[in-house]
């Protein structure tokens, strides 16, 4: 079962991680990282219907204004998950990694 601090808590770095990239839903956001399906599906509940995680994308065209990577706490999984984001990302995109 859930505890309600931790769903606080992660709803709160949702919030913050959106307001650091100042995510809309006009924007496409693409999740990658250890949490990126919950941080996506957070996403989508906020209404963000254009975010996608880096497996429900079909073709990396570098479409995404935002990138978001979740639940990385090495610098060698920033740096794995920076590599698997950027084919994703234009070229003036915005990126929040959550540590």
């Amino acid at each position: 079962m859930v505890q309600p601090d931790s769903v606080s808590n992660r709803e709160q770095v949702v919030d913050t991680m959106i307001g650091l990239t100042r995510l809309t839903s006009s924007h496409r956001a693409i999740v990658v990282g250890r949490g990126s399906m919950e941080f996506y599906l957070a996403l989508r509940r906020r209404g963000f219907l254009r975010a996608a995680t880096a497996t429900t994308c079909r073709i990396p065209k570098g479409q995404h204004q935002v990138g978001l990577i979740a639940g990385q706490n090495s610098l060698q999984a920033i740096e794995a998950a920076l590599v698997a984001l950027s084919p994703f990302l234009g070229t003036n995109a915005t990126v929040a990694v959550l540590i």
